[in-house]
């Protein structure tokens, strides 16, 4: 863009009026102090935040304490200390206990957009209780640790609010890694179940997802490290109802994986939350391993829900029955 005398930066789209009206952050001056009171006041301005959530107890005072230096005694962080929450209430219960269950949570679109859902917070929230219970009729509960390696579906969604539900601690493995990059996740974050489906498309390219998964669990059985089961979302239906479809070219094995569709099967769609420490372990996220071992990043419960929540409020401007 050519700047002109009146319009210096004429490759700027300034706001309306009527957006600035309504916005939480409504100019340069406001941002500047509310970010000065992050900084000289950190306990008010977090507390501001974490009054906007659930608390099943609320978090002492100071909210944030920490260590760096260890001549002093162990590095710690402490955020949001003895406080008790879960993630999961506060993303669904919270919205469907307010009468709002019939809200949209979001819009699913497909890879080549010939289908589509939308999914409501009574609908969401009833499939994630089911899955939920699925996980612990096969005993996993809080702590334990599940591999999540799907694409962009319904299902990951139900599988990762599930966990946080019940307190087990999720993975989100990109679906399109290989066999021995996939297994050497799973063995590094000692996950004991693997979520994943028969296969995916990323644009036109067709990824085997459950034939990898074969793969690297053959890989963690030679290391000796023991995957209870493998749950098996029919996202392209290469699964009939009863079992393998005649066309389909997956394996399926009854000893080791369960399909999705059975599995939800005469589960309530009840579940209690468990209630979690602020501190307690959300998720593991790892890095790409593209400048060497792969690393995971923890996230934790109280940190990841109040940082994810204010990023998103001020950086989209949400409001409430925003979709």
């Amino acid at each position: 863009m050519m700047a002109t005398d009146d319009n210096p930066r004429e490759d700027i789209l300034y706001p309306t009026d009527e957006f600035l009206f309504e916005a939480h952050i409504s100019s340069l001056d406001e941002y500047r102090k509310l970010y000065v009171k992050s900084i000289e006041d950190p306990e008010a301005f977090w507390m501001d935040i974490a009054n906007e959530f659930y608390w099943k107890r609320s978090p002492n005072k100071p909210l944030v304490s920490y260590n760096f230096d260890a001549s002093k005694g162990p590095i710690r962080v402490k955020w949001l200390d003895s406080a008790l929450t879960n993630m999961c209430y506060n993303v669904l219960d919270r919205v469907v206990d307010k009468g709002l269950g019939d809200r949209v949570a979001y819009y699913w679109e497909s890879n080549d957009d010939n289908s589509h859902r939308i999914v409501t917070y009574n609908g969401l929230l009833r499939d994630v209780c089911r899955f939920a219970n699925a996980l612990k009729s096969l005993g996993v509960k809080k702590g334990d640790r599940v591999a999540v390696y799907m694409s962009v579906s319904i299902e990951l969604v139900v599988v990762m609010l599930s966990c946080a539900r019940i307190g087990a601690i999720h993975t989100v493995i990109f679906a399109g890694f290989s066999a021995p990059a996939l297994a050497d996740r799973i063995m590094d974050a000692n996950c004991i179940l693997l979520v994943t489906a028969d296969g995916a498309y990323r644009a036109n390219k067709f990824i085997p997802l459950k034939s990898i998964a074969d793969s690297a669990l053959e890989i963690c059985k030679r290391m000796n490290h023991k995957v209870i089961a493998t749950i098996v979302s029919p996202h392209l239906k290469l699964y009939t109802a009863h079992g393998m479809d005649n066309n389909a070219t997956i394996n399926y094995d009854p000893k080791v994986d369960i399909l999705w569709n059975d599995i939800m099967k005469n589960v309530s769609d009840s579940c209690e939350p468990e209630w979690m420490e602020a501190e307690d372990t959300l998720f593991i996220l790892y890095t790409s391993g593209s400048t060497g071992k792969p690393k995971g990043i923890v996230h934790t419960i109280g940190g990841y829900l109040l940082y994810a929540y204010i990023t998103f409020k001020y950086v989209f401007n949400y409001t409430d029955g925003d979709v």
